[in-house]
């Protein structure tokens, strides 16, 4: 099995709040999504970023944001083939629509963040 989806697995992705979606499109298509686990033992949150490389295709149905929301992660599936293809159900907020987006890529990468506190300044 794929090591990032053995990684993946580990982690419930339902009510994971979102800290930061990003794109990139220079050179190659990314999409970023930075999320929060929330370690009971710590009593903190961890940081992770979920990274789509050499997307292939991503659709999406409307974003609507506006001053109430917050984004958190609904659902996410995955699987590898020759390509990954992932769906990703965000909820943006009490009473706001549900957010499917789904990839087509060829690389998937979920990355640990330095926790806030370690982090220089804080």
């Amino acid at each position: 099995m794929d090591d990032i989806i053995t990684k993946l697995d580990n982690f419930a992705f339902h009510d994971v709040p979102v800290e930061n979606v990003s794109f990139n499109t220079v050179k190659t298509t990314e999409f970023c999504v930075k999320v929060a686990f929330y370690d009971q033992a710590k009593k903190a949150y961890s940081y992770w970023n979920l990274i789509f490389t050499e997307i292939q295709e991503l659709n999406s149905d409307s974003l609507v944001l506006n001053s109430e929301s917050d984004i958190e992660i609904y659902g996410f599936d995955y699987e590898k083939k020759e390509l990954y293809k992932c769906k990703i159900i965000f909820l943006l907020g009490s009473s706001q629509p549900a957010l499917v987006v789904k990839i087509l890529c060829r690389g998937l990468d979920f990355i640990k963040l330095p926790d806030k506190n370690n982090e220089k300044g804080a």
